[in-house]
């Protein structure tokens, strides 16, 4: 696993930061869904015609677009709070990219260390916000 410190300077549980960083991971995926969406394509069925109710698959499919952002959303708002304009990007980049470390992400305009500890604020940030956001609603 990389960078299991970063559970341990924020005091995330290491289950959650498993569970974070595979997160990360699906995010580019995510996206290229929702791009999909966008794109020519039969609707999904729900299943709901079995039982003899209409189908909605415009509501099913604006459900999941909604789902799909709202993950997307959440990433892209720790990182730009950990790293602020100039490096949510390449944050952004390390964490949903397997095997992009510091050494591949171009000119960053930080230090490797420093970047790492943005790398490690951004992870206890998604912490509280995907884990947290539920309970203040």
């Amino acid at each position: 696993m990389s960078n299991t410190k970063a559970y341990k300077d924020y005091a995330i549980p290491r289950e959650d930061y498993n569970e974070l960083f595979w997160f990360c991971r699906r995010y580019r995926k995510n996206k290229e869904q929702i791009e999909s969406f966008y794109g020519t394509h039969t609707p999904c069925s729900d299943g709901g015609s079995r039982s003899g109710a209409i189908s909605k698959p415009t509501e099913a499919t604006a459900i999941k677009i909604a789902k799909l952002r709202n993950e997307c959303e959440l990433i892209e708002q720790a990182a730009q709070e950990a790293g602020g304009e100039a490096l949510a990007s390449y944050i952004i980049t390390n964490v949903t990219v397997p095997k992009k470390p510091y050494e591949y992400l171009g000119v960053v305009p930080c230090g490797r260390q420093q970047f790492y500890e943005m790398r490690r604020k951004f992870f206890y940030i998604l912490w509280k916000n995907k884990f947290f956001q539920k309970m203040d609603n």
